[in-house]
């Protein structure tokens, strides 16, 4: 399993990224590192997203000793799955 698992909904608004951080990764500084690496790395790939979603990104676990391409990997292979990407 990947360090994140992927939400979405098809919306009319354009595109809309929530991310959900439990306490259990750990403590305030391991969890806002996590949300800054996904928040980047959803920046990244965010001309490749299709407009009109709302998509919720929580983190598990593994996400805690995960690096940024970690998480681009992950989330690009998520969406792919989803249908979230153009083209």
């Amino acid at each position: 399993m990947g360090p994140v698992v992927v939400y979405s909904l098809k919306t009319d608004n354009g595109i809309r990224v929530g991310f959900s951080v439990s306490k259990k990764l750990g403590n305030a500084i391991k969890r806002n590192r996590v949300r800054r690496l996904l928040r980047e790395a959803v920046r990244m790939m965010l001309d490749d997203l299709q407009e009109g979603n709302d998509i919720v990104i929580v983190a598990r676990r593994s996400a805690s000793e995960s690096l940024l391409p970690d998480f681009c990997k992950a989330l690009k292979g998520a969406f792919h799955r989803k249908g979230l990407l153009n083209g």
